[in-house]
Order: structure tokens, then C-alpha cells, then sequence
């Protein structure tokens, strides 16, 4: 069986979770930036906006904690009005090499 090229990129990628950084989706029409201002105001927590986005296709906010969080953070954020999801952040390394397959084996040199 030969295995389709992106699956091959994917087992050669690496990744790994960025520090204290976050992915949270909202539901349309909420105001997502002002909420997670807020939520991290009355926290007294410094953070970094990393993006935001508000159209037709996505409504959501990544963001940075300057320090280590106390607690689960996705979890905290789930009583905000509108949430939809959380997760953390990863990045994803670039792919090593990929061996050329043949007939479902690897080709000899």
C-alpha cells in the first residue's frame, strides 16, 4: 500500500506545545477579544495577544500568559459567554526527509 504523500510529512513532523500559549473559539456575534481582556483583567494576569480573528468563518482568540497559570486554563475560560473551545497552542516542526515508497516498500540504494 503506498502511503499518501502528507501522511508521510505528518509521522516525520515533530511537535510541541508552545509555553502558557492558547487557542479559544467563540460563538458568532461574541465580542471574543473584549471577553478575554476582561477575564485576564480581574485575574490580574499580563498576557500577549498572539491573533484574533472575527468574520463569517471564525471567531476566536490566541493568546500568550506571560507566567505560568495556576490551574486549567481552558477550563477557566469555559464560563465565558459564547465559549465554544480551547486548547493549547503547539508548533509543529518542519518534516525531516522522506524516503521515496514503491510498490509499498522503501526503495533500495
Amino acid at each position: 500500500m503506498i502511503r499518501p504523500f502528507f501522511a508521510l510529512l505528518a509521522m516525520a513532523a515533530s511537535s510541541l506545545a508552545l509555553s502558557n500559549a492558547y487557542m479559544v473559539y467563540f460563538e458568532p456575534g461574541i465580542d471574543a477579544l473584549g471577553a478575554i481582556r476582561a477575564h485576564f483583567q480581574a485575574q490580574g494576569l499580563q498576557y500577549t495577544i498572539r491573533t484574533s480573528i472575527d468574520n463569517q468563518f471564525a471567531n476566536m482568540v490566541s493568546f500568550q500568559l506571560d507566567s505560568r497559570p495556576h490551574g486549567n486554563v481552558c477550563a477557566q475560560l469555559s464560563d465565558l459567554e459564547g465559549f465554544k473551545s480551547c486548547s493549547a497552542v503547539k508548533s509543529i516542526g518542519r518534516p525531516g526527509p522522506v524516503q521515496p515508497v514503491l510498490n509499498g516498500h522503501r526503495e533500495l540504494e
